[in-house]
């Protein structure tokens, strides 16, 4: 907890430490850009709102940074399991046009990203591709 007065200065240093951070993997910064829930007011966050939002730059299992040192790595995972009821799947590309594919299989999304590449999927492969 960050009493309301130390507010702004504990999200101003995590902001910093963040942005000092680099892919252990690539050199180049780990942070595309941070957002802020509220200025100096904690209070006025809303309750699904955040105070800091990240967002990544790529995909990094491990941070390397100048004070800290490596920070990782940690397994990539996603949240949820792989056999669930649903799967989901946010994809830009040329050549798909941009909508909702409808609830499908998480089944489906693997072959959906094969199919994308312009392979055909295997036959021991579950699920259909969106496609």
């Amino acid at each position: 907890m960050v009493t309301p007065g130390r507010y702004e200065a504990v999200c101003g240093e995590l902001e910093r430490l963040l942005v000092e951070c680099r892919n252990s993997r690539t050199g180049e910064p780990a942070v595309e850009a941070i957002e802020r829930g509220a200025r100096r007011d904690p209070m006025a966050l809303g309750r699904s709102e955040a105070d800091l939002t990240v967002v990544w730059r790529g995909v990094a299992v491990a941070l390397e940074h100048p004070r800290l040192g490596l920070i990782g790595p940690v397994p990539l995972r996603r949240t949820g399991g792989h056999t669930g009821r649903y799967g989901l799947a946010y994809v830009r590309t040329p050549g798909v046009a941009a909508g909702d594919g409808g609830v499908r299989s998480a089944f489906d999304v693997v072959p959906t990203l094969v199919a994308l590449l312009g392979e055909p999927p295997s036959v021991r492969m579950s699920g259909r591709p969106l496609t």
